[in-house]
């Protein structure tokens, strides 16, 4: 997917030296696969499906029973454990996780001829771009 050969002609398009994570991106995704690269994904997705509600559930274990509900609970007087939430999360990745992942294996094709074509759309408009 990425079109330069060499980490050099990266830089001269860039119009500066890359930066080290920049570089090592480069040399990771040259010696990878496009089908691996395309299947980061479900692993981002993956971070993010546990990053994003954990200052929520974290605050919702840290209020006491005592204390007053806080303004965003529907259902004030429910208290979770630890164990229910991670009854939860475990349901998730379950259920997430190999959908995600099917919809990578099978949405690749598409998304493969989507970029070289807007690649190649791209470059032809850059190229008629300089001419005129």
């Amino acid at each position: 997917m990425i079109p330069y050969a060499t980490a050099a002609e990266a830089e001269g398009a860039l119009g500066r030296p890359m930066t080290w994570a920049e570089a090592a991106w480069f040399r990771y995704s040259f010696a990878t696969p496009d089908y691996c690269l395309h299947f980061h994904t479900v692993i981002l997705l993956s971070v993010v499906d546990t990053l994003v509600p954990l200052p929520l559930a974290l605050l919702e274990l840290r209020t006491s029973a005592k204390q007053t509900s806080p303004p965003y609970k529907l259902q004030p007087r429910v208290r979770r454990t630890p164990a229910d939430f991670i009854r939860c999360y475990k349901n998730t990745v379950r259920v997430v996780a190999p959908a995600a992942g099917a919809l990578q294996l099978v949405s690749y094709p598409a998304v493969k001829v989507h970029t070289t074509s807007v690649l190649r759309w791209t470059s032809n408009n850059q190229l008629m771009s300089c001419r005129i």
